[in-house]
């Protein structure tokens, strides 16, 4: 207080004592009052924020304590865990690139009076986990104490690699002490694991208020830019918990980031999980979904699709699979088995892991005419056939050997295929690449799909791009838009649904009523469409969106080209809240 009531006199005395300096004198007087000032400001901050041990003793359990993150910066996947009286440490929240969203504050339920509560930080670092680092180790935590019942923890280089990345600060408090918590809804978990060729991704929030969720999932890349958004809202019929569980196929790359956001009623909260080399292997879920090491027991039309066969031991070439029976299948957006050991056979297809054959095959859409190289290494034999010509032979028993193939590819479709046979244990190898720009990069037959399809617990949405339904400006189908649609009429068809939504969508380029009417009037081709294949018309909804939803920024050709889609989505008849 007697700073406070000093520092305005001083700033006003000491200028006019100044008449007898001379002008650097006066200056310099300047500098003084500001330093002055400066110190003032430290020393009511140091009052403020008192330095303690980095362990909280709980002295009032009236209300519930909360933990909120206030901010990071990440280079790597860090995880924080909470731990009562030195017991097993609890976990709290993921965090990982510049900054996101940090989420609603996250209850610490189960204290008592005289607990001791600490904090714990590990990172995955260099391929490994390192830590955990605790709040009370001062070289990587400074804790202070801001109110009675309000902690500040912020915490610097959590893997001890740089002192510049994994960087953090959050909070823990008493409520009343600290932001509120959220009165509507709560995220509950979210988690990521890695399954086949792409990620399992799942969700569990808490609706406390009835009412529209407005829910979706950014992908980032490695370059923090948004490579995918996924909508997955839905309307909270009554309070209860609410879950979804989506596949996303990505391609291959040593970091993405993913963000779980939900909004109601002026509320929100996220939580973000890495998908890397931190992101563990799919553990929670059924053993016939369990990762395979050659693809996913989830079925998807719009990639890779592979029969495996059991074959006879000694088989030294590429077997004749139409003499052969099938004993199961998956499915594969990328072929990219690195050398490696492998004995833990095919879960819930076969436990063979020697002796069998996979007969891959799938449909391309070329935009343009040009001349494309692919590269094949395998062990044992394989070959790569497209439009029924082989362009690579790599068969015959051998270790992992690489050989490449050039193929020239029209605009259109084209049929993939990629035949693979595994002979005696244990190793085997099977990557399929594309040369881009003079560098092989695993090829993922997504980019060159004719659509996308991703699944959730209530919904099935397939992505379509508008090249490849219509002409420019153009809502008439083209001939191959219709073999296309004829596909996804017999995905449908075989689906129990409650409505079909089909979305239309444009780039920015033109005016903004000239997109939302182009939009609408090719959703409504394609919603015609299927009603003429035998969809009931009184099930499908059109809506036409323009510009308003991109995809991507649309700032390059690639971008807008994306953004140019139809999306119809398949709701399902599901029981919501499970």
């Amino acid at each position: 207080m007697l700073l406070k009531f000093l520092i305005p006199i001083i700033s006003v005395l000491i200028p006019f004592s100044a008449y007898s300096f001379n002008i650097g004198d006066f200056g310099e007087a300047v500098k003084q009052i500001k330093k002055i000032q400066e110190q003032a400001k430290e020393l009511q901050k140091a009052v403020k924020e008192r330095p303690f041990t980095g362990e909280v003793v709980i002295d009032d359990v009236s209300k519930p304590w909360y933990f909120k993150m206030e901010w990071f910066d990440a280079a790597a996947c860090s995880r924080i865990y909470y731990q009562v009286n030195n017991g097993k440490p609890v976990f709290l929240v993921e965090f990982v690139g510049t900054k996101p969203p940090t989420g609603a504050p996250i209850p610490i339920e189960g204290l008592k009076k005289g607990d001791r509560v600490r904090f714990l930080v590990e990172t995955h670092w260099d391929g490994r986990w390192i830590g955990p680092v605790s709040s009370q180790d001062p070289r990587f935590f400074k804790a202070f104490k801001r109110r009675k019942r309000l902690y500040y923890f912020q915490f610097e280089d959590a893997a001890g690699a740089d002192m510049a990345y994994n960087d953090g600060a959050f909070l823990f408090y008493q409520e009343g002490d600290g932001a509120p918590p959220n009165r509507n809804l709560r995220i509950l978990s979210y988690e990521a694991f890695r399954q086949g060729s792409g990620f399992l991704l799942t969700g569990k929030v808490k609706v406390n208020t009835p009412g529209y969720v407005k829910s979706e999932i950014e992908i980032r890349d490695n370059h923090w830019n948004v490579e995918r958004l996924i909508e997955n809202g839905f309307r909270a019929e009554k309070p209860g918990t609410y879950e979804f569980k989506r596949l996303v196929q990505l391609s291959p790359a040593p970091f993405h980031t993913s963000f779980w956001r939900v909004s109601l009623n002026g509320e929100s909260d996220s939580r973000v999980r890495g998908l890397g080399d931190c992101t563990p292997t799919n553990s929670v879920v059924s053993q016939k979904e369990k990762p395979i090491a050659f693809g996913s027991a989830e079925k998807n039309p719009f990639v890779f699709e592979g029969t495996i066969y059991a074959i006879p031991p000694g088989t030294d070439r590429l077997p004749d699979f139409s003499k052969l029976k099938p004993i199961g299948k998956i499915y594969s957006a990328v072929l990219n088995v690195t050398p490696r050991d492998f004995s833990s056979g095919f879960p819930g297809v076969s436990d063979r892991f020697e002796w069998f054959a996979i007969d891959y095959k799938g449909k391309i859409y070329i935009p343009e005419t040009r001349t494309y190289t692919f590269s094949l290494l395998s062990d044992d034999g394989a070959k790569l056939i497209i439009n029924g010509k082989t362009v690579i032979d790599n068969d015959g028993i051998h270790p992992p050997t690489k050989k490449t193939g050039s193929v020239k590819l029209t605009k259109g479709f084209h049929t993939v295929e990629v035949q693979y046979f595994q002979g005696p244990r244990y190793q085997v190898a099977l990557v399929l690449s594309l040369v881009k720009n003079g560098r092989e990069v695993p090829f993922d037959i997504r980019e060159f799909a004719p659509a996308q399809l991703e699944e959730s617990q209530c919904e099935t949405k397939i992505t379509m791009g508008s090249g490849i339904l219509f002409d420019f400006n153009s809502y008439q189908l083209k001939p191959e838009a219709m073999k296309l649609l004829d596909t996804i009429y017999s995905i449908l068809s075989g689906m129990d649904y409650r409505k079909i939504v089909v979305e239309g969508h444009t780039d920015n380029v033109g005016s903004a009523d000239y997109n939302f009417k182009l939009s609408k009037e090719r959703a409504q081709s394609v919603a015609n469409y299927l009603i003429a294949k035998g969809i009931p018309r009184e099930k499908i909804t059109v809506f036409g969106y323009g510009e308003t939803k991109p995809l991507y920024p649309n700032d390059t050709p690639e971008h807008r080209a994306k953004n140019r889609r139809v999306e119809i989505k398949v709701l399902k008849e599901c029981e919501r809240g499970k």
